[in-house]
C-alpha cells in the first residue's frame, strides 16, 4: 500500500477525529482541502479492491493463512492477530484477528474460510446478511468456534491518488460521516455512495445514499426507510413559560446573572396514530411513516441519545430516516397512552420530559385505555406514574415492535437536544405550567416554606460525570452539618419527602436534577459539575421553575479534550471539585446560617 495514500488516511481521519472532539468546522474544510488536492475522476470500475474480514476466537489457529491462500491463490492475504481490550480476561485478549487480502477485481471473489470444517458464526444481523450475500456457509448447530464481526471490501489504494477518495470512506465510512452530512461533503456524496454500493456493507450505503435528498428512497440493506413527519412543533413562549437562565462565571463559581429570552414551549397537542409500531421505548411509526413527535429526537440532529444505534436520519435530508427495525413483539395492543420516550430509563427524563403528560391526558380518551410504558424505566419511577393515576399500565420490551391498533402521544414537556453545537440555549424548550402542574399535585407549589434539612447527595450509583475526589467532599460536606444521601437507594416517597424538608441541595448534577421539583420556594441547591459543563442551563431552569436558588461549584475534568474519541464523551467525563472552595460556598450559604 502507497505511504503516500497512508498519511492522506491518516491527515483525513485526523480531522474527522478533530472535529468529533471540539466541533470545529474548520476541521471539515480541512478534509474538502485534502480532497480536493486529488485528481477530480468519475466513478469508474476498481482495478484492484481490498477485503478486510474482522473477528474473534474461541479456539486458536482457526484462522490460517495457508488455508486462505490455497482457497484464493491469486489473493495476497495477511493474517494479523488482535487485542481485545473490550475482553478482561487475558487468556481471551489476544483471540481476535484481522484477514487482509488484496487481489484483481475480475478474478475470484475472495472466500474466508476457517482452518477446521466449523464455520463462523458471525454475531450481528449485518454481518451475517453480508455472509449470506457472499455465499460464505454459516453454521448454525452447537458452540461457534469463531464470529465475524465486520466484513469489509474497499479499494486496494495504490500509488494512483486518483482513486484515494474511494478506498478511505469505504474503509471508514463511519468515520466520514459528519464530512458528509456537511455542506462541505455535499460536492462529493455521489462518489462517496458509488464507491460505497460496491462493498458489502449495504447499511453504510443506504445511509450515504440517503444524503442524495428526494422524498423516497428504496433500501437495500435490512434497514427500514421511512418518510418522516414532524406533528406537534414548538411553540411561541406561553404566558407563564421561563427565561432561559444566563449564566455567569467568576472562577469556578457560576450563578444566574439576568433573564435570556423567553424559552419556546413544546406543542400541547395529542396524536391519535393508527396501525403503529413502538420500539426502543419512543420510535414510533406506522406504515412507511416516522412520526416525530419529540423534537429532540428528531433524526436529523447530529446526536439523539436512546436512538443512535437504530434510527438513522441527516440534516442534509430531513424527509427521510432509516430504521432498524426490532423483531416484532408477540403481544399486540389494541389502544394505548405512550408516556415514556427514546430515554425513559433515565431518572431525569422520565420524570421531568415524560411523567407531566399523565396529568394532561385529555378526557376524550377512555378511562380504561392503558398507559404503555417501557420495562427500563426506574422503579421509583413507576411508583411516581401510580401515584399520579389509576389507569391500567402495560410494560412493553423496548428490544421489539409492539403493535399498537390506536396510539396516544404527546410531545414532552421538556425538551433538550443532545447535539452540544448549537448550544445548551439553543436547543432548549420548556413548558413551564406542566411542571407547576405537577408540583402542586406533589404539595410543593408556590405556598409553604423549606424545611430545615441539608443534604449532600452521594452518586455511588453514578457511572457518567463521577466526581473524582467525592469521599473528601463528603468530609467536608459531614463537618458543615449535612446530611449524606444516596437518592438512587431511596423510593419515589422517600425522596419527595426527602426534598420537600430540605433548605439546602449539595451534589453533582446529573439525573438527581429532577428532584429539584419537589423542593420548596426559598430552596438552596448547590450542583458540582465539570469546567465544561458550566453553561448548561437545565438544572438553573428547574431550579428557577421550583422557585429555589442556585449556583454551580465548577472543576477540571481528569482527562483533557484531545484523549477523548468526541466532544459527548468529554462532557461527561469524570471531573474533581476544590473542597475548600466547597467549604468556603457553604460557609457562605443562608441555609447554614440560619
Amino acid at each position: 500500500m502507497s505511504r503516500a495514500y497512508l498519511r492522506f488516511k491518516a491527515d483525513v481521519l485526523g480531522a474527522d477525529a478533530a472535529y468529533a472532539r471540539d466541533g470545529d468546522p474548520a476541521h471539515l474544510r480541512r478534509i474538502a482541502d485534502l480532497f480536493r488536492t486529488l485528481p477530480s475522476v468519475e466513478a469508474r470500475p476498481v482495478l484492484l479492491e481490498r477485503w478486510t474480514v474482522g473477528g474473534w476466537l474461541t479456539q486458536r489457529r482457526l484462522v490460517s493463512r495457508t488455508a486462505l491462500r490455497r482457497a484464493n491463490p491469486d489473493w495476497r492475504i495477511r493474517v494479523a492477530r488482535i487485542r481485545r481490550p473490550d475482553v478482561d480476561s487475558r487468556r481471551w485478549r489476544r483471540r481476535g484477528f484481522l484477514v487482509t487480502a488484496i487481489g484483481r477485481a475480475e478474478a475470484v471473489p475472495f472466500e474466508f474460510v476457517l482452518a477446521s470444517r466449523d464455520a463462523a458464526t458471525p454475531s450481528s444481523a449485518e454481518v451475517r446478511a453480508q455472509a449470506h450475500r457472499l455465499g460464505w456457509p454459516i453454521r448454525r448447530q452447537g458452540t461457534p468456534t469463531a464470529y465475524l464481526e465486520d466484513i469489509r471490501r474497499a479499494p486496494a489504494a495504490d500509488a494512483r491518488p486518483d482513486r484515494w477518495i474511494d478506498a478511505v470512506v469505504c474503509e471508514s465510512p463511519t468515520r466520514l460521516w459528519a464530512f458528509a452530512n456537511s455542506d462541505e461533503g455535499e460536492p462529493w456524496r455521489q462518489r462517496f455512495v458509488a464507491a460505497l454500493d460496491a462493498t458489502p456493507s449495504e447499511r453504510w450505503a443506504d445511509r450515504y445514499r440517503l444524503l442524495l435528498g428526494g422524498e423516497s428512497l428504496r433500501a437495500r440493506s435490512e434497514l427500514l426507510a421511512l418518510s418522516v413527519r414532524r406533528p406537534i412543533p414548538d411553540e411561541a413562549a406561553p404566558v407563564d413559560g421561563i427565561a432561559i437562565p444566563q449564566l455567569r462565571r467568576e472562577g469556578d463559581v457560576v450563578r444566574p446573572a439576568g433573564q435570556g429570552p423567553v424559552a419556546p414551549a413544546p406543542g400541547t397537542g395529542w396524536l391519535a396514530v393508527d396501525d403503529a409500531r413502538i420500539q426502543g421505548g419512543g420510535t414510533l411509526w406506522s406504515g412507511g411513516e416516522l412520526v416525530c413527535y419529540e423534537l429532540a429526537a428528531d433524526p436529523s440532529n447530529n446526536m439523539v441519545a436512546g436512538q443512535w444505534n437504530h434510527l438513522f436520519g441527516s440534516k442534509a435530508n430531513p424527509t427521510l430516516a432509516l430504521l432498524d427495525a426490532a423483531p416484532e413483539a408477540s403481544q399486540v395492543i389494541q389502544e394505548g397512552i405512550l408516556i415514556g420516550g427514546r430515554a425513559d430509563e433515565n431518572w431525569y427524563h422520565w420524570m421531568v420530559d415524560y411523567l407531566p403528560r399523565v396529568l394532561e391526558i385529555p378526557e376524550r380518551i377512555e378511562a380504561d385505555v392503558p398507559i404503555l410504558v417501557s420495562d427500563r424505566v426506574p422503579h421509583a419511577g413507576l411508583q411516581a406514574l401510580h401515584e399520579l393515576t389509576d389507569r391500567r399500565v402495560v410494560r412493553l420490551d423496548p428490544t421489539r415492535a409492539t403493535r399498537v391498533g390506536r396510539i396516544h402521544v404527546a410531545a414532552p414537556v421538556v425538551q433538550l437536544i443532545d447535539d452540544p453545537g448549537v448550544g445548551w440555549a439553543g436547543g432548549f424548550a420548556l413548558r413551564a405550567s406542566s411542571l407547576r402542574r405537577l408540583r402542586k399535585h406533589w404539595g410543593v407549589s408556590d405556598t409553604g416554606s423549606p424545611g430545615g434539612r441539608r443534604i449532600f447527595l452521594s452518586r455511588r450509583s453514578g457511572i457518567r460525570r463521577g466526581i473524582e475526589n467525592e469521599a473528601v467532599l463528603v468530609e467536608v460536606a459531614s463537618r458543615a452539618g449535612l446530611e449524606i444521601v444516596d437518592p438512587a437507594t431511596l423510593t419515589f416517597a422517600e425522596q419527595l419527602e426527602l426534598f420537600k424538608d430540605s433548605t439546602l441541595v449539595v451534589g453533582g448534577s446529573g439525573a438527581v436534577m429532577a428532584n429539584y421539583l419537589f423542593l420548596r420556594p426559598g430552596a438552596e441547591v448547590i450542583a458540582l459539575t465539570s469546567r465544561q459543563l458550566w453553561d448548561f442551563v437545565m438544572p438553573a431552569a428547574l431550579a428557577q421553575v421550583a422557585g429555589a436558588s442556585f449556583r454551580y461549584l465548577t472543576g477540571p475534568s481528569t482527562i483533557s479534550l484531545s484523549e477523548v474519541h468526541n466532544l459527548t464523551e468529554w462532557i461527561h467525563a469524570p471531573f474533581a471539585i476544590d473542597p475548600e472552595l466547597l467549604g468556603q460556598e457553604l460557609a457562605t450559604s443562608t441555609a447554614l446560617r440560619k
